[in-house]
C-alpha cells in the first residue's frame, strides 16, 4: 500500500486533496479490523513466539528479511516431507483463531459507512505529541489541530467535546492556553477538522522550556471515537527554537541539512525571518508543517536557495562566532 505524494499540491487543490487522502496506517486498520496494540499483543505472547520458530525452521518459503529472497541460508534444516508440512492445518487453524480472538475485541476497527468516527490523524504508533513554537507570535496564537472523520462525511454539523488531560497536562489555563469551548462543531462534507486552539504568550517559563497541553476526544451524540490510541494529543508548547531532531531518513534534522547544511541557531532564525514561521507552525507547506520538514521540501526548496546566496554573498556568523559555510543546495 502506497499514500498519496504529500509534496507539491496546488494551492487550490488542498482542500480536495485532503478530503481524498488517507494514511498508509489508517487503511491498514481499516483493512485487517485489527488495531496495532492487538497485533503487537499477539506478537509478544510467548506460543505465538515458539510457533514462529518453528515455521522460520522447518517451513520452505519463509522470509526473515528481504535479501533473504535472494540469498538463502544454506544450513536451515527442514522436515523431508516434500510439500507437506506436519501438522500444517492445526498450525493454520490455531494461527487463524487467535487473530481473530484478539480482533473481537476492538469492534470501532470495522468499517462501517453509517459510522462518524474521529481521531487525531497525526497520531501514530510513534507520535503522540505537537511541538507549537510561540516565537513568531504575538500575544495570542491560534494554533490548529487535525481531526479527522472515519466513515462517511456528514449531512450536517455535529458537536463533539475536547477534555484536557489533567494528569499528562502541566500548561495552566488562563496563562498558557485560553479555555477550552464547551463543544467543537464537526462541519458538514468534510473529512477533516482543523480544530483551533488558542495559546497564549508571556510566560518567561517556556522560554526554557516547554510546557504540556494534552487534549481527549470525547464521544457525544452521532460522533465516536475512532481509535483509543488517538485519542489524545500532547501540544508542546514554548516560546524558544526547538532544533530539528531525527537522524533517519526521513528525520528532520536529516531533512534540515540537506535542505540548508549545517545547523545553528542563528541560520534557523534567519529561515524563520525569511519565511514568517518556524518549521514547528501549521500555517504552511502541503501538510500545514503537521508532518516533518521532510514533506515539505518543496515548500522550503526555493528558500533554502536564497539563503545560500545570503550565506555565500557575505561573512556571516553564527552564534559560536563561527563563519557559516556553503553547502550542497537542492
Amino acid at each position: 500500500i502506497s499514500e498519496l505524494n504529500r509534496n507539491g499540491i496546488a494551492e487550490d487543490k488542498k482542500e480536495e486533496f485532503n478530503r481524498m487522502f488517507h494514511s498508509k496506517e489508517d487503511s491498514i486498520k481499516q483493512a485487517v479490523n485489527c488495531g496495532s496494540s492487538y497485533l503487537k499483543e499477539i506478537a509478544d505472547d510467548s506460543h505465538i513466539v515458539q510457533l514462529d520458530i518453528f515455521m522460520q525452521s522447518y517451513f520452505g518459503n519463509t522470509y526473515k528479511t528481504i535479501p533473504d529472497l535472494f540469498f538463502q541460508d544454506k544450513d536451515i534444516k527442514y522436515v523431508p516431507t516434500s510439500t507437506c508440512v506436519p501438522f500444517s492445518k492445526k498450525i493454520f487453524f490455531l494461527l487463524a483463531s487467535v487473530i481473530l480472538l484478539a480482533c473481537s475485541e476492538n469492534e470501532r476497527m470495522v468499517y462501517d459507512e453509517h459510522m462518524h468516527d474521529i481521531y487525531y490523524s497525526i497520531v501514530t504508533d510513534t507520535r503522540d505529541s505537537l511541538y507549537v513554537s510561540l516565537l513568531m507570535a504575538d500575544q495570542i496564537l491560534e494554533t490548529t489541530v487535525d481531526v479527522k472523520m472515519l466513515g462517511n462525511v456528514l449531512t450536517k454539523p455535529q458537536k463533539f467535546k475536547v477534555e484536557v488531560v489533567g494528569e499528562r497536562t502541566d500548561a495552566k489555563e488562563g496563562i498558557h492556553y485560553e479555555k477550552l469551548p464547551e463543544f467543537y462543531e464537526f462541519p458538514a462534507g468534510e473529512f477533516i477538522y482543523k480544530m483551533p486552539v488558542r495559546l497564549i504568550k508571556g510566560d518567561a517559563a517556556i522560554k526554557q522550556k516547554p510546557v504540556t497541553l494534552t487534549l481527549r476526544l470525547v464521544a457525544t451524540g452521532e460522533l465516536g471515537v475512532a481509535y483509543a490510541d488517538k485519542s489524545e494529543i500532547r501540544l508542546l508548547i514554548a516560546d524558544m527554537l526547538k532544533k530539528p531532531e531525527g537522524e533517519g531518513y526521513y528525520g528532520d534534522m536529516t531533512a534540515f541539512k540537506k535542505l540548508f547544511g549545517e545547523y545553528s541557531q542563528k541560520k534557523h532564525m534567519m529561515i524563520i525571518e525569511m519565511t514568517g514561521h518556524d518549521f514547528w507552525e501549521d500555517t504552511y507547506g502541503s501538510g500545514n508543517g503537521n508532518y516533518g520538514i521532510y514533506y515539505e521540501e518543496d515548500y522550503y526548496t526555493p528558500y533554502a536557495r536564497k539563503l545560500y546566496k545570503i550565506i555565500t554573498g557575505s561573512e556571516i556568523r553564527d552564534e559560536t562566532g563561527k563563519v557559516m559555510q556553503g553547502w550542497n543546495v537542492p
